[in-house]
């Protein structure tokens, strides 16, 4: 799957764009939903008591390298550049629509696939997105 993505830091004044020499081969959404307080078993008959605050819609993306090894190079050195902030900008392709949210990421990885003559290749940079604010707040 073939797609863009921007990433803009809290203080960056424009989008660093990785569309061309960088592609997003593999990319998973998931859900959390994070309980408040008031959540847990009651003392009577230990049932479930929920307290949800709100549904968190996570992004997992794997890049994968395109023509351009410094441009994937660059993509890895902003995530590093950009990790210790309290929270980043994402937009990317999701299917018919846009993904346009504050998130912010604690892991990321990549791994060598080889090195010719003096240049490092990578194979694949991963790294979740986990967004500040829930998509679903209840009623």
């Amino acid at each position: 799957m073939a797609g863009y993505c921007e990433l803009r830091g809290q203080n960056d004044s424009a989008w660093a764009d990785f569309d061309v020499g960088v592609m997003i081969m593999d990319y998973e959404e998931s859900v959390d939903v994070l309980d408040g307080e008031a959540a847990g078993r009651s003392k009577l008959r230990g049932s479930m008591i929920r307290d949800p605050l709100g549904a968190f819609l996570g992004h997992k993306f794997v890049f994968q390298r395109g023509a351009s090894v410094e441009e994937f190079d660059a993509l890895w050195n902003w995530l590093k550049d950009h990790c210790v902030e309290d929270y980043v900008y994402l937009r990317a392709a999701d299917g018919q629509t846009t993904i346009d949210q504050k998130v912010y990421y604690t892991h990321f990885s990549r791994k060598l696939e080889f090195a010719y003559a003096g240049t490092r290749f990578w194979n694949n940079i991963t790294v979740n997105f986990v967004p500040m604010d829930p998509v679903v707040i209840p009623s």
